[in-house]
């Protein structure tokens, strides 16, 4: 780098630190993040990304900065790691590669793609059928799916099968089954859990908070309504409480003035044929369109294409649509979702990708 260069990039950097003190965003945080790796700073950079992911946890383009910035931190154990699995596999090493992609950088994708796989050639391994309960008890917690829940109990009941003193995984279960209103259930657990470690005083707390009588049924009525109702049941609420687990809850509705404002923004760029917003159950919130577009019809389009992205995601066992992008040959279309709204950019094809994904990332931090 130039004398010039090394000033210039030093003013981008004070340029963006003023502007996260001042007005942070998860553009801005980002961006700076990326600015440190890139002069080396390699500390601030970490801090920096990971002050983004958790000051805007929905937001795509402070945890894909996150992912980028720690990986590249570890991309001589990772490719260690895929090495060993292509030519060697033990189940380990899957464990272990799929555990720093869960919880050191964050891809629940990836890392359930390498359990799966570990699975596929290692049956039997109580660590990746742990890890696979686990992240679907992570995921159910956050987004209330049923199949999840189903899932999480499945591979930890094996995890248990396959070594009855595994603790973690029996809480994990006792936690599942309480907290969607299973006591029966829930206490051949805590039962389990008392044989491991008869003074632990969190089972006492948690045998009490237990529902006197089962809400449900059998599981499938119980996961149901977690789903429906997109959070624990109430009468579970004070088992939900002792391990710091909240329901779902409904983002309060927008104001439509609001919306209409924002829509109206997104439309002013020159790369922008139409802004529009509809919330996750279909209802039509409104848009904002170039007069070359017909707005209703595309209303209707997004709606349908959402929701074909819904059941499409769940079908392939990845969680809830989250974010997407369509590309046709005079347009480009690009979904995000957070909490109950979605918004959609109908952009020019050779826009460029991430200014229209920053300006929706913006938009949607507005909320």
């Amino acid at each position: 780098m130039g004398l010039f260069g090394l000033f210039r990039g030093k003013s981008d950097i004070e340029r963006l630190e003023q502007e996260a003190a001042s007005n942070p965003s998860a553009a801005t945080l980002a961006a700076l993040a990326e600015r440190y790796q890139a002069e080396g700073n390699v500390t601030r950079a970490l801090e920096t990304a990971k002050r983004a992911v958790e000051s805007y946890p929905e937001s795509d383009r402070a945890r894909n900065a996150y992912q980028t910035i720690r990986r590249l931190q570890m991309q001589n154990r990772i490719v260690e790691l895929q090495r060993r699995i292509e030519h060697d596999p033990v189940p380990g090493d899957f464990e272990v590669l799929a555990n720093l992609f869960y919880h050191d950088l964050g891809n629940h994708d990836k890392a359930m793609d390498l359990i799966r796989r570990g699975l596929a050639s290692f049956p039997k391994s109580e660590g990746l059928h742990f890890l696979d309960g686990q992240i679907r008890f992570d995921r159910f917690h956050s987004e209330f799916i049923a199949r999840d829940g189903a899932k999480s109990i499945e591979h930890l009941t094996e995890a248990v099968r396959l070594n009855p003193q595994n603790y973690r995984a029996i809480l994990l279960l006792a936690r599942m089954y309480g907290e969607i209103g299973l006591t029966q259930q829930a206490r051949e657990q805590i039962a389990a859990l008392r044989r491991l470690a008869p003074n632990d005083e969190t089972v006492n707390a948690f045998e009490k908070a237990l529902p006197p009588e089962p809400l449900f049924g059998d599981l499938d009525d119980a996961l149901s309504a977690a789903e429906q109702g997109r959070g624990v049941p109430p009468g579970a609420s004070a088992v939900a409480a002792l391990f710091g687990v909240r329901s779902a809850v409904q983002r309060p509705a927008a104001d439509p003035t609001q919306i209409q404002a924002i829509l109206k923004s997104l439309v002013d760029p020159p790369w922008s044929l139409g802004a529009f917003a509809f919330s996750t159950e279909g209802q039509n919130l409104g848009f904002e369109v170039r007069p070359d577009l017909d707005g209703p019809a595309w209303q209707q389009a997004l709606i349908a294409i959402h929701r074909t992205a819904e059941v499409a995601s769940r079908r392939m066992d990845i969680g809830n649509f989250h974010t997407g992008t369509l590309d046709c040959p005079t347009r480009r279309i690009h979904m995000r979702e957070r909490g109950t709204l979605v918004m959609a950019l109908v952009a020019r094809s050779n826009s460029r990708a991430n200014e229209v994904e920053a300006a929706l990332s913006h938009a949607l931090e507005s909320f």
